[in-house]
């Protein structure tokens, strides 16, 4: 399942580069980070998790990832 974690992060970093304004991407690709290796990436996710709040305080799923 991680292998799959990590080829998501490779889609959601594109995505994100396409459209760094898209926070349903950045969300993702927090989340995919944190399930491909939550030892190691536990805060860099909440800190991008954190970034998306800062943007739209009620942002569903960095809500939610976040929780």
């Amino acid at each position: 399942m991680r292998n799959r974690h990590r080829q998501a992060i490779t889609q959601f970093e594109f995505a994100v580069d396409l459209d760094p304004q898209n926070l349903d991407y950045r969300a993702e690709l927090a989340w995919c980070r944190y399930h491909a290796d939550p030892n190691r990436s536990e805060q860099r996710a909440l800190s991008e998790l954190a970034d998306v709040l800062r943007v739209d305080p009620h942002h569903g799923p960095a809500l939610f990832f976040s929780g």
